[in-house]
């Protein structure tokens, strides 16, 4: 899994730098499209190896790296834009900071486990591997082109400061769905087990993944509508 996230990052790392000046953009867009790749490769591998861990064990791990990786963003980031830097500066923090949850990610197994992850496998296991991942690999492209597509046609007919606004408040909603993958991705190994040999554990698990989705997400939608307009102030100020 290591490696198939390695090649695959690296793969389409090339493939949107050079695709980016194919197109006619500029080099700093060529270079900021590849720099986001590349973080994203970083982002990919760490989520294969958080993969060897089982359900709660593995929510404490993924929460205490998340943190750590982006508390390194943040205090990157800052000290990028007080020293004078752009968006590529930016996203070289995002791309550092990704590489951190990597390394972590890759510690924490070694550690754990008793043995060092090295990326490797047969060409038979990572034929069928990447075969069975790609339907996947598609659906998670096609959301993200999707979640992004008003962003992209707002900026064509309003421009970037609409776009600004439009992300400071979509992205704190956004984000929110991160509590509800971190309880999928600790479940899906039990319910995986459970499939379809143990059709009421299954159904136990699921019903569970919903009772707790439903307990966070419920105080917190009405949370963020009631105070909408405080958290606006408070996180970006009233300007």
């Amino acid at each position: 899994g290591t490696l198939i996230a390695m090649a695959a990052g690296a793969g389409f790392s090339l493939v949107l730098a050079v695709g980016a000046r194919a197109v006619g953009a500029s080099p700093e867009t060529a270079v900021a499209v590849a720099v986001a790749s590349i973080g994203m490769a970083f982002d990919g591998v760490a989520r294969v190896e958080f993969a060897a861990f089982w359900a709660w064990e593995r929510m404490s791990l993924e929460a205490f790296v998340t943190v750590v990786q982006e508390a390194v963003f943040l205090a990157a980031v800052a000290s990028v834009i007080w020293s004078g830097g752009g968006a590529t500066g930016a996203l070289l923090a995002f791309a550092g900071s990704r590489a951190v949850g990597a390394a972590m990610g890759w510690l924490l197994v070694a550690r754990h486990l008793g043995a060092v992850p090295i990326p490797r496998g047969s060409p038979s296991f990572l034929r069928t591997t990447v075969r069975r991942c790609t339907p996947f690999a598609v659906n998670d492209t096609l959301t993200l082109t999707y979640m992004r597509a008003d962003a992209v046609l707002l900026g064509l007919f309003k421009g970037p400061a609409a776009v600004g606004l439009y992300q400071a408040g979509t992205n704190l909603v956004m984000n929110l769905n991160v509590l509800a993958r971190s309880i999928n991705h600790a479940l899906y190994p039990r319910m995986s087990r459970a499939w379809p040999g143990k059709v009421q554990a299954f159904c136990r698990l699921r019903d569970a993944s919903f009772r707790t989705i439903s307990l966070i997400a419920v105080p917190a939608t009405v949370g963020s509508f009631l105070l909408a307009a405080e958290t606006i102030d408070f996180l970006y100020g009233p300007e």
